[in-house]
């Protein structure tokens, strides 16, 4: 392919994608920027912590609260968009257009681009760490087990839950009486 023409400055997109195929959407265009020799056209997305490819798939580490216990995921951002840095010219614009699950660019007739400072504040999300999710994962009376802090591997019921600050109040049996503690949702887990 003429290197000219990827000439031109490279700005952020959001694509379209159908819901549940981001992965195989970013996918098929990095093989196909390969493959067609477009790789002057799009920039490679990288940070000090990732390398997230041509095709950004919004996401980040999430410790989902679960009645099983916390567990690590990674959540979608935005589901059915992906972000994507390129010039804009007919090859770059065929390529996205004709991508199987791709519904088209963010905007209503030509692509939107979007800022610089936009394009950065989407990466930030996905570099600040893990997050925590809860569902209320506990209720009043359920046996329960602690995993962690002092009273590790003793088991109790829970007499209160406080959703707003994801803690709950467990009566634990100690020495042959009731004590009640007050828990972090990640302090336990059910029986």
């Amino acid at each position: 392919m003429d290197k000219r023409r990827c000439e031109g400055e490279k700005e952020w997109y959001i694509i379209h994608v159908f819901t549940g195929y981001e992965q195989q959407v970013k996918k098929y265009l990095e093989e196909e920027i390969e493959k067609r020799g477009l790789t002057e056209c799009f920039e490679r997305i990288k940070t000090e912590e990732k390398d997230y490819g041509y095709i950004v798939v919004p996401m980040r580490q999430v410790t989902k609260l679960s009645p099983k216990g916390p567990q690590q995921v990674e959540k979608k951002l935005y589901p059915g968009y992906v972000l994507v840095r390129m010039v804009r010219n007919e090859d770059t614009l065929r390529l996205i257009a004709t991508a199987p699950r791709v519904m088209g660019f963010l905007g209503s007739k030509a692509p939107h681009k979007i800022s610089e400072e936009e394009a950065e504040r989407i990466l930030s999300l996905m570099e600040r760490g893990t997050f925590v999710e809860s569902e209320i994962p506990f209720m009043k009376g359920q046996a329960v087990k602690i995993i962690d802090g002092p009273f590790t591997d003793f088991s109790g019921i829970v007499e209160e839950v406080y959703p707003d600050r994801e803690r709950l109040r467990v009566t634990v049996t100690i020495f042959g009486r009731s004590t009640p503690v007050e828990l972090s949702f990640s302090q336990v887990q059910p029986l």
